[in-house]
């Protein structure tokens, strides 16, 4: 089977978040999510995520700041009709996350057809609105019809956080700063979306990690006090930057399957 390699280049937009701020505001329940706020219901959906499960399956998954006990995803082929319905019990964390990971597998699909899906409580109370996602299903074994699929690497935050305007003064990568009429990689695949059919992510997520590192090299002060985040400070930070990447990679990755490959660096 052939396929066109849409190649998108990754700025390094490494992920960091000043110490000296306060912590992580709350979503006002306004209609607008911002990424890595806490939002006003708890059970809001956010980081939507897509992965192939055959070429007849889809996993849908996205993230919550409370346990749901059913997980459930309305979908079908006509947005207006989502009279089909897929629901689990899956809904996990790890010890340091402020989110829950819900995962819902829906089987029995047609290959090659594009189907319309929402999950649990979207637009609900003072939610952030959601409109109906569509995702299309893998092509059939020994199906021969070319296909396109974006590949990047080393991909972190957009805007001031993930260092993709600003970088600390002990950082000498100054040819990770964008310019002004410059384009980076999350930009890029959203404006590109239309154009490939999957997503392959060849490592390199996020760089939350890089909030300790980035505090030492002194990108949030000058004093080693000021520069030396206590535990709590790196967990709360880490989790905060971690979601902040996939809320802004959410557009996308709501509509287009996700394959992540490992790598020696993760969020």
């Amino acid at each position: 089977m052939f396929a066109s390699l849409l190649k998108l280049g990754a700025v390094v937009s490494l992920a960091s978040t000043a110490v000296a701020q306060a912590a992580i505001p709350n979503d006002i329940g306004n209609g607008v999510h911002v990424p890595g706020a806490i939002p006003a219901e708890l059970n809001e959906p956010l980081q939507h995520r897509l992965a192939f499960h055959g070429s007849t399956g889809m996993t849908v998954s996205w993230s919550s700041f409370i346990q749901l006990s059913q997980p459930t995803v309305h979908y079908g082929t006509d947005p207006a009709k989502l009279d089909q319905v897929a629901t689990s019990q899956v809904s996990t964390t790890y010890p340091t996350s402020r989110t829950y990971n819900n995962h819902v597998v829906l089987s029995g699909l047609k290959p090659a057809t594009k189907y319309y899906y929402t999950v649990s409580f979207t637009n609900q109370g003072y939610a952030a609105y959601r409109p109906t996602y569509s995702f299309t299903t893998a092509r059939a074994a020994g199906d021969m019809t070319s296909f396109s699929f974006a590949v990047y690497g080393d991909l972190g935050l957009m805007g001031h956080d993930g260092l993709s305007t600003v970088t600390g003064p002990g950082n000498s990568d100054t040819w990770a700063v964008l310019g002004p009429s410059e384009t980076n990689t999350i930009q890029s695949l959203l404006s590109q979306k239309d154009t490939y059919d999957f997503m392959h992510h060849v490592g390199d997520i996020g760089y939350a990690d890089y909030f300790l590192k980035e505090s030492v090299q002194g990108l949030f002060g000058i004093g080693t006090n000021e520069t030396q985040p206590s535990r709590q400070e790196v967990a709360t930070q880490y989790e905060s930057l971690s979601e902040q990447f996939f809320d802004q990679m959410q557009p996308i990755t709501a509509e287009k399957p996700w394959f992540v490959s490992p790598s020696p660096v993760s969020p």
